[in-house]
């Protein structure tokens, strides 16, 4: 960028101009922010690979990679409560993190602070994206251990749909001129099925739980290759019957 801004006398660029001044240490939070994500993340690893940055346990780092290695996890998850954003230890974050242990919530990459009821409120929806939960579960998952009422008796049904307003706005308030989202995203993020249940409103693979223990971690992993697997087979499988 330095060498860009050189005015026009300073003379164009050649072999004996010593470009190492113009080199500017960027986390890649921030240079995410200058260029498409994507665009960022390849930058950033070419950047890597000509000053000969040695390969190990670093960050960012791919988030296949990091569920491949169980020691990678654990140094993630120590530095998660301590970022301003997973663009800072992983490449390519999902939509929706959230870990159990800690109690760490990040929307787009940002740490959002919640309050303990939202926390459990949202971590229930979360693990199963794309999938209606009862208000029945909502409320026992909430509030276990209260008296038995029947019916719809409930002395805090009404706040169930209280609190999902409280979540959003919890976020939006935790993402405020941090992230950019779509219209009408915020809105659509829980979706609700009138007197029934709600349903957080996000593809599977967008949504990652670090649970208490890695075992939930490697389990999704093994699906994530499982699909791939599946996935290669089929394209193999259709190219020979084409050929044939």
């Amino acid at each position: 960028m330095r060498y860009w801004n050189r005015g026009v006398n300073d003379g164009l660029y050649d072999g004996d101009v010593d470009l190492s001044g113009i080199v500017v240490e960027l986390p890649l939070s921030k240079l995410a922010r200058l260029l498409p994500q994507r665009f960022a993340v390849r930058l950033y690893n070419l950047v890597r690979k000509l000053f000969e940055i040695p390969e190990g346990p670093c960050f960012p780092c791919s988030l296949a990679d990091l569920l491949r290695n169980r020691s990678l996890l654990s140094m993630l998850r120590a530095k998660l409560a301590h970022v301003n954003n997973l663009l800072e230890l992983i490449a390519d974050p999902p939509a929706i993190l959230i870990d159990e242990r800690q109690k760490l919530f990040f929307y787009r990459g940002v740490p959002v602070m919640l309050r303990p009821v939202s926390f459990s409120y949202l971590f229930l929806l979360a693990q199963t994206p794309r999938e209606f939960v009862m208000r029945e579960e909502i409320y026992s998952h909430l509030w276990p251990g209260e008296m038995d009422f029947e019916g719809t008796n409930k002395p805090y049904e009404g706040q169930i749909s209280d609190h999902k307003r409280k979540i959003i706005a919890e976020i939006r308030k935790g993402i405020l001129g941090r992230v950019e989202v779509r219209e009408g995203e915020m809105e659509s993020l829980i979706a609700t099925r009138h007197k029934m249940g709600y349903m957080l409103n996000f593809a599977r693979e967008n949504v990652l739980i670090l649970r208490k223990g890695d075992f939930p971690v490697i389990a999704l992993l093994l699906l994530l290759e499982f699909d791939r697997f599946f996935s290669d087979w089929l394209f193999e499988f259709q190219e020979a019957i084409f050929l044939w």
